[in-house]
Parts: structure tokens; sequence; C-alpha cells
């Protein structure tokens, strides 16, 4: 059963590693990216880890193999990148270049930024391997440009290194030297060895172009040590460029030695370039040196190596890919242009379609029109006659109001009024026979008279007086309340300090109620915003307003005391504040609030919360009236048995 179980496993195992035919170190960051895109720059860093081994392009096949049957149409395209590298390295670069430009197109449709890029690099490499300068040097801008908006040292630095080692070959000193340097720093402050030796062998082929050898030496010997351990193909590089030097500065021994060494790494790698550089050194080496044998072997080596690099076959093909390609760009931009003669015709045509409808349109709006001036004359005279008509209603309506207001106004008068006459009528009533039984008790012997009686009959007569003196100011009161409230201000507004004003009647109130009420006694509080400064009003109405609140506010807190509230202490506080185009006027006070039932009355005439006879209820109907003529708001703030706020808003003007 365990050997069963272990068969099993095994297959399981190796189904898993066919399942995706990656390295264990690289699936595992294949595995943790989370799009296409990402995954993709996995396969393509790990494609350029292993370009230089020449057995790896059979894995990359079954790589791609893999991705096209899974479907995986992104990740085959970024396996394709690979392929192509691999083949541009073993100058294979028709094929490559082939290659590249079908994938280009399909990169540029997914908005696939960083496979846009790397194709373009690609190219460079196939185009270099090719003998095209002004390709190469297209495509490494085009490299540069599109790795600066991604943001990538890694990608920046391989981008900048290229571009410089191609520039120094071609001899464009100044810009490769600045491509050069700052791929050098770009690689040593990501710490990547790989790329830190390419960099410093692409500076010292930089000076090898200078024919300034010994500054060449000082970077090809840093990067040496690191690309024989870390990069073959980068070392094949290095040897060559070594022999280069040697033979430059004619120490032939050491110009053969590091040719040979060259041509046998660039032999093993497949490397047709390098394999030509090293037989091409020989031969001049040989030819300078003998024997002649040795110069005449290398030199048919160097001929064959490049005729098989650039073969006549290879020649077409690459002319026919850059016909092709020329035509493809002629074609999509002879599409374009088509295109945009379409839109041009298609909203020519549009054109027409809306002016010729806009015509019949207004064609038949101009019938319509005539038609409507006959409609419209028989409106206008029907519509005067109907505001005509409308006129003398609303003056019907408005007489109506008005006579319905007046009778509700005489109402509510009248019945203001009648209290107090009523109380004055019955007193003089009782006062009248309080006398008569005076009288008749004056009319008796002295002896018979009730000295006592005559005494409480004067003393009724005394209080009689006084309450029908009382209900006739009462009534004098409201009559004068009235005549306030329906005459208008003749006031003029004027600047004045909205500050000093509210202060100056805080304490007029309070010291006019001590001097009738010696027991009564308040907290008084203010707060002031100073910036107000003066504001225009009628400063006698505004302050006949702040007055009566104050006064009310005064009356609640008293009332409150009187109730022997426990540990209450009666506050009145008065604020100003400015806020946005208003200024507000706040008098609050904590005695015992307005009920709910109520509140929506108090601005109403002759509505009062006083006891009957203490007040005609017109103080906060004129005090609503008169900032209303301002053209401010009066509003109320209570909660019952906790206080009242009552807020003027003014206007700033």
């Amino acid at each position: 059963m365990k050997h069963i179980f272990l068969f099993f496993l095994i297959c399981t195992l190796c189904l898993c590693i066919n399942a995706q035919p990656l390295p264990v170190n690289v699936k595992i960051l294949y595995d943790a990216a989370k799009t296409d895109i990402e995954k993709g720059k996995v396969l393509v860093r790990y494609f350029d880890e292993n370009i230089d081994n020449d057995t790896i392009l059979k894995h990359f096949i079954t790589l791609k193999n893999h991705f096209e049957e899974k479907k995986e149409f992104v990740l085959f395209d970024y396996t394709m990148l690979g392929i192509c590298r691999h083949l541009s390295r073993q100058s294979e670069y028709t094929e490559a270049i082939k290659e590249l430009l079908q994938l280009l197109p399909r990169f540029v449709h997914r908005n696939d930024e960083y496979g846009v890029m790397i194709c373009n690099r690609n190219l460079s490499y196939a185009f270099y391997a090719s003998g095209d300068k002004d390709k190469t040097l297209y495509y490494d801008q085009r490299t540069v440009d599109l790795s600066i908006p991604l943001a990538a040292k890694l990608d920046l630095a391989y981008a900048y290194n290229n571009f410089g080692a191609d520039l120094a070959e071609y001899g464009h000193f100044d810009s490769a030297a600045k491509y050069s340097y700052a791929a050098v720093r770009i690689s040593k402050e990501i710490n990547d060895s790989i790329l830190i030796s390419k960099t410093l062998g692409t500076l010292g082929e930089y000076f090898i172009a200078k024919k300034e050898f010994d500054s060449a030496l000082i970077y090809l010997k840093e990067s040496l040590p690191i690309a024989m351990l870390k990069s073959k193909m980068d070392h094949a590089f290095l040897l060559n460029d070594f022999s280069q030097i040697y033979l430059e500065k004619h120490d032939t021994d050491s110009a053969i030695y590091y040719a040979i060494k060259g041509a046998e790494l660039s032999g093993q790698l497949s490397f047709k370039s390098q394999l030509l550089r090293s037989y091409k050194y020989l031969a001049a080496i040989y030819k300078q040196t003998g024997p002649l044998d040795s110069a005449y072997k290398y030199l048919l080596l160097e001929i064959d190596t490049k005729d098989l690099i650039f073969s006549v076959e290879k020649n077409k093909q690459l002319q026919l890919i850059n016909i092709r390609e020329e035509n493809r760009k002629r074609e999509a931009e002879q599409q374009k242009i088509e295109l945009r003669n379409k839109i041009k015709i298609y909203a020519l045509i549009s054109g027409l379609v809306v002016f010729t409808f806009i015509g019949l349109q207004l064609y038949r709006n101009s019938r319509k029109e005539k038609k409507a001036k006959v409609l419209l004359q028989l409106k206008n005279t029907l519509i005067e006659q109907t505001l005509s008509n409308l006129k003398a209603t609303q003056s019907q309506l408005i007489q109506s109001e008005k006579m319905a207001s007046l009778g509700e106004l005489t109402a509510g008068i009248a019945h203001e009024i009648q209290n107090p006459l009523n109380f004055v009528n019955n007193f003089s009533e009782v006062s009248v026979e309080l006398i008569e039984e005076l009288k008749s008790e004056r009319s008796k012997a002295k002896s018979e008279r009730d000295d006592q009686l005559e005494e409480e009959l004067v003393n009724d007569i005394a209080q009689n007086l006084e309450k029908i003196n009382h209900h006739g100011k009462r009534a004098d009161g409201i009559v004068k309340g009235m005549l306030q409230h329906s005459r208008s201000s003749s006031g003029q507004k004027e600047p004045t300090n909205i500050n000093t004003l509210a202060d100056e009647y805080l304490r007029l109130a309070y010291h006019g109620l001590r001097a009738k009420d010696k027991s009564f006694n308040a907290t008084l509080k203010t707060d002031f915003d100073e910036t107000i400064g003066n504001i225009s009003i009628i400063p006698q109405d505004i302050g006949r307003v702040i007055l009566n609140l104050i006064t009310n506010a005064f009356y609640v807190v008293d009332e409150k005391k009187k109730q022997v509230t426990p540990n209450y202490e009666p506050t009145v506080s008065v604020s100003t504040k400015k806020v946005n185009d208003k200024i507000l006027i706040s008098v609050a006070d904590n005695g015992n609030g307005i009920p709910d039932a109520i509140k929506d009355k108090i601005f109403q005439p002759f509505f009062t919360t006083r006891p009957t006879g203490q007040g005609t209820g017109l103080g906060l109907s004129l005090s609503y009236d008169i900032v209303k003529a301002h053209g401010g708001d009066l509003r109320v703030e209570t909660k019952d048995g906790e206080g009242t706020i009552f807020i003027i808003s003014l206007p700033v003007v």
C-alpha cells in the first residue's frame, strides 16, 4: 500500500513540475505576481539571466508551448521575447526581427507599456546583430524613452547601458559617456552584480573607442571577475575587449592569449558575433607577427563566420522584412489618412443633413409664425380683457383682505380693551352703591351712626377708585401700544455701535427694575464681538427691541426665583457676533423657558404669558415688526424649564 501511495505522489509531483516548467526560485516569484504583466516581468528577468546558456533555447520553446496550450497569450508573447533575444545572440537576427515586429502591435494593443519597452529593447539587440546602425540607435532611443516613465531602475539601467555602448561604437562619444556613467551609477544603487559587470564593461568599451586604453583597462579589470562568475556572454565580450586593447598596444602575446580564450568561449556559446571578433583579431595579429599560415587560417575562419552571420540569404530576408515593415507602416499611415478623410466626409454629410433639417425647420417655423401672429393678436386681446378682469378682482380681494384684517384687528382691540373697561364700569357701579350706602348712614342721627361701617365703606370706595385708575391706565397702555404698533418709524438710519447700544440698554433695564423693586437681583453677562464696528440702523427702534427683550428676561428669571428654586442664580446674558453678512444680537436667560405649545404664538399681537393685567401682549409683536422693517429676523430658541434665547439677526449694511 505504501508503494502505491509513493507511486501516486511521484506522479503528482511530476505533473506539478510539468504544469509549469520553471525553476523553483523563479516559480516562487512567478506565483507571487498578481497580474500577467507582473508575471511577464519575472519571465524577462529569467530570460536575461540565462541568455548565455546555449542549451536554454529548448527550455524557452517548452515554456512557449506550455503557455500556448493554456491559452495564456500574454505570457506566450513574453516567452517569445526571450526566444527572440536568444536568436539575436546566435546571430539569427532575421527570425528575431520578423517575430518582434509581429509581437510589438500586440503589446501596443493591450496597452502593456512594459512589454512594448522590452520589445523595443530586443529590436535594438536584433538590429545590432544585423549591423543596421540607424535602426539600432533608433530602438535604443525608444527603449530609453519608454523606460523612464516606468520608473524601474533595473530596466532603465539596461536601457542606458545598451544606448551608451552603441553610441560609443558608432562614434557619438559625448552622449555615450552620459548614458554609460548613468548606467553604472544606477546599477550600483540597486547593487545588481550582473548589471554592474555589464555597465563597467560598457564604460571600458567607451574608452576603447576613444583610444584611451589605460582608462579602459581600469573598468574592464573591475568588470572581469564578476563576469567570469555571473555571465559567460559578458565574459566573452571582455576577453575580446582585452585582446583589442593589447593589439592596439602591440602586446601581441597578451592579444593572442585573450583572443584565443574569447574564441573558445564564444564557440561554446555559439556567440557568433564575438567569435567573429576573436578570429578578426587573431588574423590581424598573425598577419603582423607570423606565421602567415596561422594568419591565413584565422582569416578564412573570419570570412566563413562573417558569411554565416551576414549571408546573402539573411540579407535578402532582412531586406524583405524591412520592406514589409515599411509597407506596413505606410499602410497604417494610409489607413489613418483614409479614416481621417472618412471622418471628414461623414462630418460634412452630417453637417449638410443638419443644415437641411434646420432649413426645413426654419421654413416650417416661418409658416407657423404667420399663423401664430394671427392667434397672438386674438390672444393678446383676450389677455388684455382677462388682465382687466383680474385687476378688478384683485382690487376686490385686496379690499376684502384689508377689511378682514381690519375686522380681526378691531376684534382683538375690542377684546383687549373690553376687559379693563368692564373692571372700570363694575367698580364704578359698586362705588356708586357704596356712596349711597354711606350717605344713608350719614343721614342717621349721630347717636345711631355706625362709625366702623362708615370707615369700611370709605376704604372700599378708595380701593375701587384705585382699581378704576389701574384698569384705566391699562386701557391707556393698550391704546398707546396699538398706536406704536400701527405707526411707521420716522427715525433715520445712522451708523451705530451695536455693542455700546446693547450694553447701555442692559444697564438701563437693570437699574430701572432695581429702582422699582429693591429685592430684585440678577447676574449680568456680556460677550460682544469687537470686530463688528458700526452698522446702519435706527438706534431708538433697535434699542426699544433690545430693552423689551432684556426686560422680559429679567421678568422670567425673577419669577423663577420667587418659586424658591434651590441653588438658582438668576442670569441674563447679552452677546453680539458677526457671521458672514449678518450681525447676531442674542438675549438669553436661565428662566423656565417657553412651552412648545405656545412658542409659535408669542409674536402675535395681544398674546402674553404674564398674568392678566400685567402685560399688553404687544411688546414682542412690535419688536418683531421693527426687526423685519430693518430687513432682519427675530427668532427664539427655548427649552422648557432651562431658559430662552432671543436672537436678532440684522444685515450688514
